[in-house]
């Protein structure tokens, strides 16, 4: 059937003839609106759409095809999954979905050709076909981060201990050292007076009465006097 398009996208009669699309994209029309008259008024198109749809067993009711007349190749093909509805002045056909297209769509005033071709039944479905063979490794992923560190483990218990080593060998004596200086020897007194150096108490034994002078004394520590017992204490500094 032959129709002169018509720009509008509204839901309405596009006018004697003529045929529109409910949007200016071929890939988003989903409806057609088609008077009920071809081009020149020549056929009363009503029936040739009704029985485009009512007469399909499956649930695609059609594959309509619209062309511009004079290029073949400028196309818009849909599968219909609704019934076509005459309006009164016009048909509805609503339920499609753009399966392929190929050129710009049609301007107004185009020559266009309206096709179709009714749907048959679903077939059986056929048996499952083998298993394809299994594809290649895929890339191994990116690492993950670190987990947390764990709580620290219970310490082991202590292993035995290991056999003593052998002695080593004896080493070598070492050269005796020089002999130091032998020190001064403290000069005694004869009789009841000693000298020396430090304190005598605890370290000069001597009889009362005795003297003791400190060679290394101070104030009221360079004089001592036994003044009691016999041994080495009882020493008083004067």
């Amino acid at each position: 059937m032959e129709y002169t398009f018509d720009d509008s996208t509204v839901d309405g009669d596009p006018g004697v003839g003529e045929i529109r699309f409910n949007n200016a994209s071929f890939v988003s029309v989903t409806a057609v609106y088609v008077d009920v008259y071809d081009v020149g008024v020549a056929t009363n198109a009503v029936n040739f759409w009704t029985f485009m749809t009512e007469n399909s067993p499956g649930d695609i009711q059609a594959h309509l095809r619209i062309f511009k007349k004079d290029n073949p190749s400028n196309f818009a093909l849909f599968e219909v999954y609704q019934a076509a509805v005459d309006m009164g002045g016009y048909v509805r056909v609503t339920g499609l979905i753009n399966r392929a297209y190929d050129g710009a769509m049609f301007v107004a005033g185009d020559s266009v050709v309206a096709t179709y071709s009714m749907a048959g039944g679903k077939g059986v479905t056929g048996p499952t076909g083998p298993t394809g063979a299994t594809g290649p490794v895929g890339v191994t992923g990116v690492t993950g981060p670190t987990g947390v560190t764990g709580d620290t483990g219970a310490v082991g218990a202590t292993g035995p201990v290991g056999v003593t080593g052998a002695t080593g060998p004896v080493g070598v004596t070492g050269v005796t050292g020089v002999t130091g200086v032998t020190g001064p020897t403290g000069v005694g007194v004869a009789g009841y007076i000693y000298t020396g150096t430090g304190t005598p108490e605890g370290a000069v034994t001597a009889v009362v009465g005795s003297l003791f002078l400190r060679d290394d004394g101070g104030a009221s520590t360079t004089l001592y006097v036994k003044e009691s017992g016999s041994g080495n204490t009882g020493w008083i500094a004067k």
